[in-house]
């Protein structure tokens, strides 16, 4: 009795589960070409494929184009940076109150295309002015 008990409910189950089974369902795959290029492509995704294709190719000409560099421009160029640079330090450490063992002397100093005028007199004023162009800048740092 107990073993047909058994078979019994090992039946039921059984049946409930093919039943389960036999009632799913499954839709259709459908494909769709994602490039505008192909019939059916989406036509908004045109650009977006395009800025894609072009940052990945390494074969384009770069647009600054290659520039022959002046050795003597180079290193006329880096030794005003490195004055301007100096000057600058100089300027902030005297307005700062910094102990310096040369103080700023007040004067005119030209540096490539440019003159400097500065004056201490109740702070720090430098006029800048490019000799090429005439155009004039003004900076007044004050003591502090």
């Amino acid at each position: 009795m107990k073993k047909l008990f058994k078979y019994t409910i090992s039946g039921m189950t059984c049946v409930l589960l093919l039943t389960f089974v036999g009632t799913s369902t499954a839709s259709e795959l459908v494909w769709a070409p994602i490039n505008p290029s192909f019939t059916g492509g989406l036509w908004y995704n045109a650009q977006w494929l395009m800025s894609s294709a072009q940052a990945q190719n390494r074969h384009v000409k770069s647009t600054s184009g290659y520039r022959q560099t002046n050795p003597m421009e180079d290193f006329t160029n880096n030794l005003n940076r490195q004055l301007f640079s100096r000057l600058t330090s100089k300027i902030l450490d005297e307005a700062f109150g910094e102990e310096t063992t040369v103080p700023l002397q007040a004067g005119q100093y030209v540096v490539g295309d440019y003159t400097m005028d500065i004056t201490t007199n109740g702070g720090i004023t430098v006029v800048i002015t490019d000799n090429i162009t005439g155009n004039q800048t003004t900076v007044t740092v004050p003591y502090y």
